[in-house]
């Protein structure tokens, strides 16, 4: 049974940092060390509460997602100014990847956000870089292209909530 749980200890922040993606990935994502420092710098200095989750199949780690509420400021969406959720990442380890373990995590986290627990918003958004294997995997689960991907930009997708 796959769940997600808040990552509130040492030992849970070390089972999700010895977490790793096949090496041809690597070059998609930001080291597990990174996003954790990220998610960080976000809570810190943005005040941006994110949700930083343990993705678990029972007891056993298989992957961790960050997400969070913001206004968004930037070009990576086209709701400037509004409120909206926004997938920072979501990882599966290459142990355990191509089991579905992504799926049904990416289903966890949209109903997660869908009870909107940071504050109400209408929009769900997440990046990729072009040529992730993690496109389908969103597109599948309801999400829709707004821009990007052209000449290597990173594609912004969103779903509505």
């Amino acid at each position: 049974m796959v769940s997600l749980k808040p990552i509130n200890s040492w030992e849970d922040f070390e089972a999700m940092t010895g977490l790793e993606v096949h090496e041809e990935q690597k070059k998609f994502v930001e080291t597990n060390e990174a996003s954790f420092a990220e998610a960080y710098a976000l809570w810190r200095f943005n005040d941006n509460e994110p949700y930083v989750l343990g993705i678990y199949d029972g007891d056993t780690p298989v992957g961790f997602t960050i997400f969070c509420y913001e206004i968004a400021q930037s070009n990576r969406n086209d709701r400037l100014g509004e409120p909206v959720y926004f997938l920072w990442h979501i990882m599966i380890d290459k142990n355990h990847q191509g089991k579905g373990y992504g799926k049904l995590a990416l289903a966890q986290i949209i109903e997660t956000v869908s009870k909107k627990p940071l504050g109400d918003a209408n929009w769900f958004y997440t990046w990729i870089v072009p040529g992730c294997t993690a496109h389908k995997l969103y597109l599948n689960a309801g999400f829709v292209e707004t821009s990007g991907g052209e000449g290597g930009s990173d594609v912004i997708l969103r779903l509505a909530l």
